[in-house]
């Protein structure tokens, strides 16, 4: 006899014959289509894919090896998920479809990730690894974005990533980013377009990327380098939860963002990051425990709101009264008149102060307080505001601000003029600053060459800057203890960094 045999088992014992042949019948047909519906998918997902270079980062650690946020998620291969759900059989043939699509969607996805910024060791050093390539990918549960370095180059280390309801302005031009989105990540990293080992190749890599397959990311674009920092911005459909890694081999940054988020906190995530209070609600509105956006109450005159249009730094907390509680100080920018400006938040009370001199094409953060009263017997115990107002050919400008009664101070030099000191390098020209430890003073060193080029000696000259009481005013003087020297060779005997330990 040919054909298929049919064993009869214990389920099949009191059938007629008809009945169990129809019934293996139906169940061979069943697994037939099963098998074809798994074969047209995984074909239908491998053509749906080619409009995404995917960054499929198999070698990346967890978090917790990393040090930098949650546990990642792990994706699943969606060839093997969509012809294992095809080809499963199912003893219980009452169940329907609909009561399969309900208890998957039961299990919803919880981001791992909070909204807070992500901040390298340091911020807004420059750095001079070489881009060489910068790629997205679509997961399950999150978007992803890769910038790969030249290999041998260091990971870049100073970066700052934060949501900005804005668009972020591109490095050196200071116009927007030409992105599409709702919202939008601001990447800011130092590192390079240019490779300096002497080969002077550019970056020529893509500048936008974009990808029908992503959950939650609109489109990628590049804002550009300047000066050994370059930008790039995110647009998303929503400031979701991410996380920020750093692999070898070859080094790279990635930023994960997830599709879904539905944290109660993250107007909460936002300020606990340093972010200020009046940006993360312009982000994720208010919460119960939020301060008010409504004008002061406290004793101290009344100031307008911070303006929707507004785009802040971080936060500083330090005693800048002298009252034994930390005041909140941050810096922000207003595209409407071209200036960034500091507020500080005390209680109920708020204070503002235009940053003179700031640049658009620069942040102005808020660095520390340090109290440089020189001399102690007048003191009155209240540090000093350090803000980078600008930066201009690798010159860094710092503006010096003190909370006195109700308003923001900017003390000036005797000759009246509003007190800033630089640190940095430009051409020939090299500066140190340093807050003096132990003391209450600046120091800074300049150096110029002599000779050359190259140079064959350094001239360097040194002062002391300290605040001293006025009659109505402190001001800033000069003190004791300067002086100059010649030192030979070709380097120069200083770095051009800013050294100090804020409180």
């Amino acid at each position: 006899m040919t054909g298929s045999f049919v064993y009869i088992t214990d389920k099949h014992k009191g059938k007629p014959m008809e009945s169990i042949l129809k019934d293996q019948i139906g169940k061979n047909r069943k697994k037939n289509i099963a098998v074809l519906v798994a074969v047209f998918l995984i074909f239908a997902t491998a053509c749906s894919s080619s409009d995404v270079k995917v960054a499929d980062e198999s070698d990346i650690p967890t978090s917790e090896e990393t040090g930098d946020g949650t546990e990642e998620a792990e994706s699943s291969e969606t060839e093997e998920s969509t012809a294992e759900a095809a080809t499963e059989e199912t003893e219980e043939e009452e169940e329907t479809e609909e009561e399969e699509t309900e208890e998957e969607t039961e299990e919803a996805f919880e981001c791992p990730w909070d909204v807070g910024a992500k901040n390298g060791t340091t911020l807004f050093n420059p750095g001079g690894s070489f881009l060489v390539d910068a790629r997205v990918g679509a997961h399950t549960d999150y978007d992803r974005f890769v910038l790969e370095f030249e290999s041998g180059d260091a990971i870049p280390d100073s970066y700052v990533i934060n949501w900005t309801p804005n668009k972020p302005e591109g490095e050196g031009s200071g116009l927007p980013v030409d992105v599409d989105g709702d919202v939008f990540l601001e990447i800011s990293m130092g590192a390079s377009f240019i490779n300096w080992d002497g080969s002077e190749e550019v970056y020529d890599g893509p500048t936008s990327l974009s990808s029908a397959l992503f959950g939650n990311i609109v489109e990628v674009g590049s804002g550009g380098y300047f000066e050994g920092r370059m930008l790039w911005a995110i647009g998303a459909n929503e400031a979701n939860g991410f996380q920020v890694l750093k692999l070898d081999d070859p080094p790279r940054v990635v930023i994960d963002i997830c599709t879904v988020d539905t944290s109660s906190t993250k107007f909460e995530d936002c300020v606990s990051s340093g972010l200020a209070p009046g940006f993360c609600e312009s982000l994720f509105g208010d919460s119960e425990e939020a301060p008010s956006a409504e004008a002061s109450s406290g004793p101290c005159p009344p100031i307008p709101p911070l303006p929707a249009e507004a785009v802040s730094s971080g936060s500083y907390f330090a005693d800048l009264d002298d009252d034994g509680m930390d005041e909140e100080a941050f810096s922000y920018f207003l595209p409407s008149e071209d200036m960034w400006h500091l507020r500080i938040v005390d209680g109920t009370d708020e204070f503002d102060h235009p940053i003179e001199g700031s640049s658009p094409v620069s942040s102005s953060d808020v660095l520390g307080a340090y109290d440089m009263q020189g001399y102690s017997p007048a003191s009155d115990g209240r540090p000093e505001l350090f803000v980078k107002a600008s930066r201009s050919g690798g010159i860094n400008s710092i503006a010096v601000f003190q909370l006195q009664d109700c308003e923001i101070y900017r003390p000036p030099t005797i000759d009246g003029t509003l007190f800033s000191f630089s640190y940095g390098s430009h051409f020939s020209t090299v500066i140190d600053a340093s807050c003096v430890e132990g003391g209450s003073w600046l120091e800074i060193y300049t150096a110029e060459p002599v000779g050359g080029p190259p140079p064959t000696s350094w001239d360097v000259v040194s002062s002391r800057i300290g605040i001293a009481p006025g009659e109505d005013f402190w001001s800033v003087v000069p003190m004791s203890g300067g002086g100059s020297y010649t030192s030979s060779g070709q380097s120069a005997p200083i770095s051009g960094s800013f050294d100090c330990t804020f409180e």
